[in-house]
């Protein structure tokens, strides 16, 4: 999360400053580095009998979990959380394969402890929250010296399987960090929302690039779009992350002719990891301003691709360009670079990069004496070097077709509400699923979507009229296993 030295940089400069606030409960900067003391000299105490400590957290975004997150950031212990909806035997297949020593658990999740702890520790964060308000510690700083070097796990969404774990040695933080405020201007005096639940990476990624300034992060749950943007309202937030589909419901529910008045403060919305349909950027825009960023990027390399709003209007289908330290090859299958507008896998080069895979395997290649990451996404690159993503998460055995392309121009039809294109790894079909504004003949949608599924390369698409999709908390689409997305 962020580290107790520079948690207490702040505590020292502005100690009454609202650091946290999570509807119920704010803390102070000073409370906060008080907290994470407390708690990193308890965690220090167990390391001495357990030197190979790491964790994992099942937990709902909270104060608790960012003040015990900061603690073992202070104390260099991997500390990552995992999709709470995810059943017991994932869970447990995940402890394993990673050889994690302790679980925490925040209070909902306590059915969960007898079950867990036949394979690991398990520790209620309720339990360590209360004994760091009632006990001192020195300055932990003093037992960092005994500390291994840095490691951090991540988790993919899981959505076709169990989470992959990325590993990885180095941190990033400082150079994006650095980057990012300088391009967006970010400021201490940003409130920044944390919406998307903190197991996912991105999350937790933007919310320590903000604590890092000293700016102060409102931590919520996402509810409904009428509860988020009461939040971005009444909290005057600036800056925030969403995933399209959070955005999608802010966007339907806002007016745009208050949208000025009642969001006034919101200047920086980024999203990503979900096709952020050109309907939606333009929608967006149109009543929120030219306030919404999107990025592509992966938990194995990170952010890779920024597309600011100017962008957005001229290359709307475009997820944008790489920048600092990253480079995005399109290649074929022997992994040779594609010339521009030929469609092939996505390989990418950061600093960001994952070291492996701790439960799969990983496939590097070198490009002109760059190392890069082959991903399972599929797209091309415009001779402006913008990115345009055809397909994600495409299984190898089949051919990649423009299924973003077909999403986009469905969502386009003035009927149509929200769509979403698959295929079928069994038979290799194509399917798309289509939510409607309003009614019209299922023989008119078809033939409408035929044609345009056509025109993208795709000559049949089983089309179903759904009343709505259902969608993982970071905005993925929940399907059967045997489809590939």
């Amino acid at each position: 999360m962020i580290k107790f030295e520079v948690i207490n940089k702040h505590a020292v400069t502005h100690p009454d400053k609202i650091a946290l606030d999570d509807g119920r409960d704010k803390i102070t900067w000073k409370l906060f580095a008080e907290l994470t003391n407390n708690i990193a000299g308890l965690l220090s105490e167990q390391l001495k009998s357990d030197s190979d400590f790491t964790a994992i957290f099942i937990s709902r975004n909270s104060m608790d979990l960012v003040v015990v997150g900061a603690a073992m950031s202070t104390l260099a212990i991997p500390f990552q959380g995992v999709d709470y909806h995810l059943d017991l035997t994932t869970i447990k297949t995940i402890v394993s394969k990673m050889n994690v020593s302790h679980v925490f658990l925040a209070k909902e999740f306590e059915d969960k402890f007898e079950a867990l702890s036949s394979c690991c520790q398990v520790v209620m964060m309720s339990d360590v929250m209360y004994m760091a308000s009632q006990l001192k510690f020195d300055n932990p700083r003093n037992r960092l010296q005994s500390q291994t070097a840095f490691r951090s796990y991540s988790f993919t969404s899981g959505t076709t399987g169990i989470p992959k774990v990325a590993f990885r040695t180095t941190s990033f933080d400082k150079r994006r960090f650095d980057y990012l405020t300088d391009r967006y201007d970010f400021k201490s005096s940003d409130v920044h929302l944390t919406c998307l639940p903190m197991y996912h990476v991105s999350a937790t990624g933007w919310m320590r690039l903000f604590l890092s300034l000293g700016s102060t992060v409102v931590i919520h749950n996402y509810v409904n779009s009428y509860d988020l943007c009461e939040i971005l309202h009444s909290k005057d937030i600036t800056t925030t992350i969403m995933s399209p589909f959070m955005l999608k419901g802010i966007v339907e529910d806002i007016n745009v002719d208050t949208a000025f008045d009642y969001f006034k403060s919101l200047r920086f919305l980024i999203t990503g990891g979900k096709n952020c349909t050109v309907k939606l950027k333009n929608n967006a825009m149109t009543k929120l301003g030219p306030i919404i960023y999107e990025y592509y990027g992966t938990t194995e390399t990170g952010v890779n691709t920024l597309l600011d709003p100017h962008e957005a209007f001229q290359y709307p289908e475009s997820v944008g360009k790489s920048y600092d330290g990253n480079s995005v090859q399109i290649i074929d299958e022997c992994n040779k670079p594609l010339a521009t507008n030929e469609i092939g896998r996505i390989a990418i080069h950061s600093y960001m990069n994952m070291d492996c895979y701790l439960n799969a395997e990983a496939e590097f290649i070198h490009i002109d004496g760059l190392k890069y990451l082959v991903t399972s996404d599929y797209g091309f690159k415009s001779p402006k070097d913008y990115l345009y993503l055809v397909q994600r998460s495409n299984k190898e055995s089949i051919k990649p077709n423009n299924l973003i392309g077909i999403e986009n121009a469905v969502t386009r039809l003035p009927c149509v509400s929200d769509a979403y294109v698959y295929q079928n790894t069994a038979d290799s079909s194509f399917h798309i699923d289509v939510v409607l504004n309003y009614y019209r003949p299922y023989q008119e949608i078809d033939e409408l979507i035929q044609k345009i599924s056509s025109d993208k390369g795709v000559k049949k698409v089983h089309t179903t009229v759904t009343a709505c999709l259902d969608y993982t908390p970071t905005g993925k689409i929940k399907l059967p296993l045997s489809i590939a997305i």
